[in-house]
């Protein structure tokens, strides 16, 4: 049985529910539960998540996090790292929702920059490090009220790929976190250098999983020896090992000295086991 309704039973029902007394019809505003649904959904439309954070104060975070949960800092910005390590640290409302952070293509980083940079992101888990050249300048002289705390917590993957660096400000970058997941050193450009034994920076860093890519058996034993990766490290991943100069003794020995080491891929091979110590080949063959 339907019930009629007259135009003025009609018009006298919007105009309770404009004046929020028809409360049981007309929510004032929708649960929260609801908003951070419909922010989930669009995680991936930036427009839409930009006019949100916008319009309602309530919808705000929720929609910075989607935001901001990832950043690419490449060298189409114009904003120069000074800027850009200034501006993470004076807003640390954006900062703590950055989880994942990307440099391409940046050819005038500094240590004390990158470092500001990383110390001012607390929930940091992957950092990446692209065709970036980074000096040891300490140049970061921010005027800034509050310095950011030391970082204590692990970085789940930290990786440079083709960058130029020297060992000394490979090392420090390192140090900056207690504990990394995974570490990924691709060097096909040659562009670290390594010059020196590792530095006091990493003594107590661990490290869980190693990937490099044409990285010289000398960096990569003063990574092992210089940190606490004999006894945390579990699985190694080596591709085009080592550089022309290097032997098979340095490779050998520094897995050697990798106690808790559980898997371990070498590819391809391309070790000559012909000039190589007894110890050496031995261990080359009982890996494989």
């Amino acid at each position: 049985m339907s019930v009629g309704t007259t135009k003025g039973t009609l018009e006298a029902g919007v105009n309770l529910a404009l004046a929020g007394s028809y409360s049981g019809a007309v929510l004032s505003q929708p649960p929260a539960e609801i908003c951070d649904l419909v922010l989930d959904h669009l995680h991936n439309d930036r427009a839409t998540l930009m006019q949100c954070a916008l319009v309602c104060k309530a919808w705000t975070h929720r929609s910075q996090h989607h935001l901001f949960t990832r950043l690419t800092y490449h060298s189409r910005i114009t904003r120069s790292p000074r800027d850009f390590a200034e501006f993470l640290l004076t807003r640390p409302n954006i900062a703590g929702h950055v989880l994942s952070l990307e440099i391409l293509d940046r050819m005038s980083l500094s240590l004390a920059i990158v470092r500001l940079i990383i110390l001012a992101l607390p929930h940091l888990r992957t950092l990446l490090f692209r065709a970036a050249m980074i000096s040891s300048a300490d140049d970061a002289d921010i005027a800034l009220g509050q310095r950011p705390n030391p970082r204590t917590e692990a970085i789940k993957k930290l990786t440079f790929m083709n960058c130029m660096a020297a060992c000394d400000t490979l090392y420090s970058i390192l140090g900056i976190f207690p504990a990394i997941g995974t570490l990924v050193l691709d060097d096909r450009c040659g562009g670290l250098i390594h010059c020196q034994p590792a530095s006091p920076a990493i003594r107590d860093l661990a490290i869980e999983r190693i990937e490099t890519s044409s990285v010289s058996n000398s960096l990569l034993a003063a990574l092992v020896h210089g940190s606490r990766m004999e006894e945390t490290i579990t699985s190694a991943k080596i591709i085009a090992i080592g550089k022309e100069s290097d032997t098979p003794e340095e490779l050998g020995e520094a897995l050697q000295s990798m106690t808790s080491l559980r898997t371990l891929q070498l590819l391809p091979l391309g070790l000559d086991l012909t000039s190589a110590s007894n110890s050496t080949r031995k261990f080359c063959l009982f890996v494989f």
